[in-house]
């Protein structure tokens, strides 16, 4: 039996019918909501993405993986700078370049998938809490029979969503391989689900003033702990940034400044070094950075 985000949803998937939708459009409805334009209706039907493996002591095995996935990921162009070994048995030796381009791009591939994950973190809540109602739908057809809350009380219950279905004689065993006609598919009330669903366009000022306000603070002592006069080149500086930012703050998935998955996490770094050294640029003759241009100009003419 396929997931049901392997098929054409419009002709595969069952009719929403009455209060009730099917619990795949429930999840891309979910989706938009919590990541807005980040989200895309194709993330479910995306595998989990494979991982490098890290040890102290690598095996050809293990090579041969990291190599394989690194292939996938980076362009003909991007692979030139790896030198081949001198052997066949072995793959290629991978540069610190490509594993510098190779790692961020892995996870970047893996954010459509993780997201999916987390809309079925967030569902699995408001089912389990009564917040949104469910129901199961006999294969054929029938009546929608709403579900008690304690039906979703279970650790692993990935499948339901992958599939869109359950036993209703053994809920919470995994139905891959078994006859779909057998099965139950699974429903979400809509007005529950409309009420409890976020909306991506509503003024959240306090989370807004609090993110604004430790960025800041970020921000101002950064600028008096580290002089912008201290790093030649904008990288350097947003390195430094992203290094501070990191030993300051600890990781909080799903939470916007804290998370390194999310675009503000990405983009903060070279925000903040942007602000700072525009802020210094505009003080003219003040500025920290034409202050000790200045001073290295006045030393070079006192040796000479």
């Amino acid at each position: 039996m396929d997931r049901i985000w392997n098929q054409e949803p419009t002709s595969n998937w069952p009719i929403d019918f009455g209060r009730y939708i099917f619990i795949g459009r429930a999840v891309q409805k979910v989706g938009r909501a919590l990541f807005g334009h980040e989200w895309t209706d194709a993330a479910p039907s995306q595998s989990q993405t494979p991982e490098f493996r890290r040890k102290r002591r690598l095996t050809v095995d293990d090579l041969w993986h990291n190599w394989q996935i690194i292939k996938a990921l980076l362009s003909e162009e991007e692979l030139a700078t790896i030198t081949k070994a001198p052997y066949f048995s072995r793959p290629p030796v991978i540069s610190a370049e490509v594993w510098s381009i190779a790692i961020p791009r892995l996870n970047e591939t893996k954010l459509p998938f993780q997201r999916y994950k987390d809309v079925q973190s967030q569902m699995l809540e408001w089912f389990r809490s009564g917040a949104v109602r469910t129901g199961i739908r006999a294969h054929r057809g029938g009546e929608i029979v709403e579900a008690d809350s304690s039906l979703w009380n279970s650790e692993d219950l990935s499948f339901r969503f992958d599939y869109g279905k359950l036993d209703a004689n053994r809920p919470f065993e995994p139905v891959d391989g078994l006859p779909p006609e057998t099965l139950s598919w699974i429903f979400v009330e809509q007005e529950s689900l409309g009420k409890t669903i976020p909306d991506i366009f509503a003024p959240k000022p306090q989370a807004e003033k609090a993110a604004q306000s430790e960025l800041l603070r970020f921000a101002i002592n950064f600028n008096e702990d580290f002089p912008l006069h201290t790093f030649p080149k904008k990288a350097d500086l947003i390195k430094a940034i992203d290094r501070a930012w990191r030993l300051n703050h600890y990781m909080a998935p799903g939470d916007p400044i804290r998370d390194e998955r999310s675009t503000f996490w990405r983009n903060m770094p070279d925000l903040i070094a942007t602000v700072l050294l525009d802020m210094d640029d505009r003080r003219g003759k003040n500025s920290v950075r034409y202050k000790a241009t200045q001073s290295k100009l006045i030393g070079k003419k006192k040796i000479s």
